[in-house]
């Protein structure tokens, strides 16, 4: 029969980090610092000011996106609309279901209608 397994009375010594180096960062220096005696340091955390808000005219030039003009072809279309030289499109029936319609004609830039 086996023989029994030698009890320890005193408490082996105990490897308590990965790779013998201390942590070094986190909840795990905390911890092995408070088993020091040494409290946990809290970090301070600085309140950032709120943002300025802006006003309508600064909005409307930090999105212009949202207002119009996508790309320099935007800008040229419209250009040619205010010198009243449309780009016509329609002008002719089309079906729609059941019923034929008639697409009247009208800038495809700026829905002015002919004539």
């Amino acid at each position: 029969m086996a023989e029994h397994p030698e009890l320890w009375t005193e408490r082996t010594p105990e490897q308590r980090y990965l790779f013998d180096r201390p942590p070094s960062f986190g909840l795990a220096r905390d911890a092995e610092r408070m088993r020091d005696g040494i409290p946990p340091v809290i970090p301070r955390t600085s309140r950032r000011k709120p943002r300025r808000e802006r006003g309508p005219f600064v909005t409307y030039l930090r999105l212009p996106w949202s207002y119009g003009d996508r790309s320099a072809g935007d800008v040229w279309h419209r250009m040619q609309c205010m010198r009243r030289r449309h780009e016509m499109m329609g002008g002719h029936t089309m079906q729609l279901g059941s019923d034929v319609v008639f697409i009247e004609r009208q800038c495809r830039w700026c829905g002015a209608e002919a004539g």
